[in-house]
């Protein structure tokens, strides 16, 4: 508990000397979700770069010397890169897998732990993290399904959450660039990374619950197939799929923004398109998992004056199923004396992928038919008010609290049943 105190008090301290002002937020919700823990970690992360720049005013560092370009290179290689490729672990292995599971009853499944591998050594292990996790007699197809692509959904949450901060300022941090790509391209990474061949799925019979161990995408290919036999996705499609994710104007800004630091020692400022007045513009594409099959999206995000605007349509089509959705995400499009007001909402048409046949079954008894359920669509949405009061004229900090309610299907970050949203934090801008 001193600890969680400990990181508020250099939050809100660093938040006073900051000349930006995106908000950035510490946020509590009931399952821990990858909203959750995308917000966090992004916010501890700008603390620590906070303190950086507290600690070494870049107005006092000599005149540009190659020394000096060497020293911003070995900041970044040896300590802000392996600072990434942990954070990227947490999200993807604690707020991804962990969450989904977490949002299941223990009779479906239950986190045994997690394995976290410090950055630079894991590549002797071939993962850079797991989760060790106990399926129970009542887990069904779709839950697997759900956990399996569960790591990538919390990634490409964290890296939409990043990208709304520096559309504020219109500047990139080299520190942040690589926590960008390996979040946003996390589905190309994983499935570049993961093995040609499937690693079986193996169940085992030592205690009442089952226990499985796959790797995330040739799990997901499998079950997928195995819910709908008569079109089958194959992994060599999802990975050349996950190409077109590289169509992101905020990925080539990532690449391009630490070489921008080592020899300037600034931040990036990168381009937007102008669409009139205080109104800027960038587009985006990218290739999503679902649980039904592949998400095509294309990401439109835009600053109003000053305040972040994210919109976003999907759609697909898999074994005859077509599926669509869409979404706004406006938290902050109110102000009122020093608070303010915003919303997110979300709707959908798709499969009811929620199909109760068993997971000890299929293995089992190696059960391969049509599930006519699963050709079932359905409507839904989601819907929830954001706001950030304000808790004086001089306070450093707002209260933030959002409420609202999710209809059943499959929204990423959210439990697939329906119920009430609510998160709870503190915020302050930098």
């Amino acid at each position: 508990m001193k600890r969680i105190f400990s990181l508020i008090f250099v939050f809100i301290s660093l938040a006073l000397i900051s000349e930006e002002r995106a908000s950035y937020d510490l946020l509590v919700d009931k399952e821990f979700s990858p909203l959750m823990g995308g917000e966090d970690l992004i916010s501890i992360h700008k603390t620590l770069q906070s303190l950086e720049d507290w600690l070494i005013p870049q107005r006092n560092l000599p005149p540009e010397t190659g020394f000096k370009k060497l020293g911003r290179w070995v900041e970044l290689a040896f300590f802000w890169e392996p600072l990434n490729l942990l954070m990227t672990t947490v999200q993807h292995e604690i707020f991804g897998h962990g969450y989904r599971i977490r949002t299941l009853s223990k009779s479906h499944a239950k986190v045994e732990g997690y394995s976290i591998h410090l950055p630079y050594d894991y590549f002797g292990e071939g993962v850079a993290g797991a989760t060790e996790l106990k399926l129970g007699n009542k887990a069904t197809l779709s839950d697997l399904i759900t956990i399996d692509i569960a790591g990538i959904e919390a990634e490409e949450i964290l890296a939409k959450r990043l990208k709304l901060k520096w559309l504020v300022s219109n500047r990139l941090d080299a520190r942040e660039a690589s926590l960008y790509l390996y979040t946003q391209q996390g589905l190309l990474l994983y499935a570049l990374s993961s093995p040609k061949k499937e690693l079986k799925l193996t169940l085992m019979d030592n205690t009442d619950d089952e226990s499985f161990f796959a790797n995330d995408l040739h799990s997901y290919v499998r079950s997928l197939n195995t819910a709908y036999p008569d079109d089958q996705i194959s992994f060599k499609k999802i990975k050349h799929q996950s190409y077109f994710n590289l169509i992101d104007p905020f990925t080539l800004y990532a690449i391009c923004s630490p070489w921008y630091y080592i020899f300037t020692g600034k931040q990036f400022r990168f381009p937007m398109i102008p669409l009139g007045g205080e109104v800027f513009y960038l587009p985006g594409y990218r290739v999503s998992l679902a649980p039904y099959g592949l998400e095509k999206n294309i990401d439109h995000l835009f600053k109003i004056k000053e305040r972040p605007l994210y919109l976003y349509t999907k759609w697909g089509q898999h074994a005859g199923n077509h599926y669509w959705g869409g979404g706004i995400d406006y938290d902050q499009c109110l102000s009122w004396f020093g608070g303010r007001l915003g919303f997110r909402i979300d709707v959908w048409k798709q499969p009811r992928f929620y199909e109760p046949i068993r997971m000890t079954d299929l293995l089992q008894k190696n059960i391969a038919k049509n599930f006519p359920e699963l050709s079932k669509k359905g409507y839904g949405g989601s819907a929830s008010l954001i706001a950030r009061w304000s808790l004086g004229e001089k306070a450093p900090m707002t209260l933030y609290t959002e409420m609202g309610y999710k209809s059943k299907g499959y929204l990423p970050g959210y439990p697939v049943n329906n119920g009430s949203i609510m998160r709870l934090g503190i915020s302050s801008t930098f």
